[in-house]
């Protein structure tokens, strides 16, 4: 049953890379886009989350509020700039790199949840910053030329995936101390994105130097990865807090780097240089040791 999960998991998370890649394609351009595109994103994850069972029941009280904000904080951040990272790069090593998002809660797991490390994890975080330099040298074929990756287009899917591994970091620790409030979690960080986009975003429309993209295709594309968020962050959640995460973490991202790297190279012809894929091999190699207790 669980090989099932995952690969749905997979799957869908492959699927959602795609999409937002077509959402981020000749829509956002800017910062302001990116906050534009996470406001609506997140608006159609919780109607889709109130649609979806169980209905009702619901619990809002006040210690269940903090964990899911902070969350909600750092994700906006790590999604704002990992659509900057799809502009300046290929959709399958953006979230390649977005996929080590799982070193950052492995050393918290250190410091606050008392697990260990050993000796090939230290090897795998190393190798990580190998990958990194490779993916730098590489370039890639989007279908309108060759292209060279370049250091901006590392940093801002360097600061994502960051940004994402502090997010987690909050959604571990919430199920730990409040294991079974699922919905309730995903609903209040979406509305933290909201609350704090709306005011930036009302600012900016007042002041008539942003334009909001609401054509058919960009709705199609952020209301599709929303729906398919909802599903994979539920998975995620009920089984975050089951492994260790030294071994949940890298695990979760190669399901991840397999199902996007498939699925850019089929969907978006992307094509990548020698150098980028001996550091997607490396990637998996890397994720494989901190993958060892």
């Amino acid at each position: 049953m669980d090989f099932l999960v995952f690969f749905i998991f997979a799957t869908l998370r492959g699927l959602n890379a795609i999409t937002i890649k077509m959402a981020q394609k000749d829509r956002i351009k800017d910062i302001h886009d990116s906050i534009w595109f996470n406001m609506v994103f997140a608006l159609f994850q919780v109607i889709f989350l109130f649609l979806m069972p169980p209905w009702g029941g619901y619990n809002f009280k006040l210690d269940l509020l903090i964990l899911p904000a902070f969350f909600g904080i750092f994700f906006l951040i790590s999604q704002v700039f990992l659509l900057r990272a799809l502009q300046e790069g290929p959709t399958s090593l953006t979230n390649i790199v977005n996929s080590f998002q799982a070193i950052v809660p492995i050393i918290v797991g250190l410091l606050i949840w008392n697990e260990g490390i050993s000796s090939f994890q230290m090897l795998g975080l190393i190798l990580f910053f190998i990958v990194l330099l490779l993916f730098n040298k590489g370039s890639y074929d989007d279908g309108k030329g060759t292209k060279k990756m370049t250091l901006k287009w590392a940093l801002f899917a360097g600061i994502s995936a960051i940004g994402s591994g502090i997010a987690i970091i909050f959604t571990k620790q919430y199920m730990l101390t409040f294991d079974g409030f699922i919905k309730e979690y995903l609903i209040i960080y979406n509305c933290v994105i909201l609350i704090i986009s709306t005011p930036y975003l009302a600012i900016r429309g007042i002041s008539g130097k942003q334009k909001f993209a609401l054509d058919k295709g960009f709705l199609l594309y952020t209301a599709s990865p929303a729906l398919i968020t909802d599903i994979t962050n539920t998975i995620y959640m009920l089984y975050i807090a089951r492994f260790q995460s030294a071994f949940f973490f890298p695990f979760m991202s190669v399901l991840n780097i397999l199902s996007v790297v498939i699925m850019s190279r089929v969907l978006l012809k992307e094509r990548i240089s020698k150098p980028a894929y001996v550091g997607i091999i490396l990637s998996f190699i890397a994720i494989y040791l901190l993958g060892i207790g």
